[in-house]
């Protein structure tokens, strides 16, 4: 999540896991935000999971993340 503060391809967003609530903003401004288990935020960005235990608001589709890079 880190990594996603300084991406520019990054979708505006806040970004808050469940267990410290502590909200993490990427790209340009809050944009939606995007709650869950801590494990499955990366899980999601990664693109190694589908986000189905996020949730979203105000209410809609999970933001795009940008393409993993390692």
């Amino acid at each position: 999540m880190r990594r996603l503060r300084d991406d520019p391809g990054a979708p505006p967003m806040t970004l808050v896991a469940d267990e410290d609530r502590i909200p993490r903003v990427t790209g340009a401004g809050p944009g939606p935000r995007v709650t869950g288990p801590a494990a499955d935020l990366p899980g999601w960005l990664t693109g190694r999971a589908d986000g189905g235990a996020l949730a979203v608001e105000p209410p809609g589709p999970l933001p795009t993340p940008p393409v993993w890079r390692s």
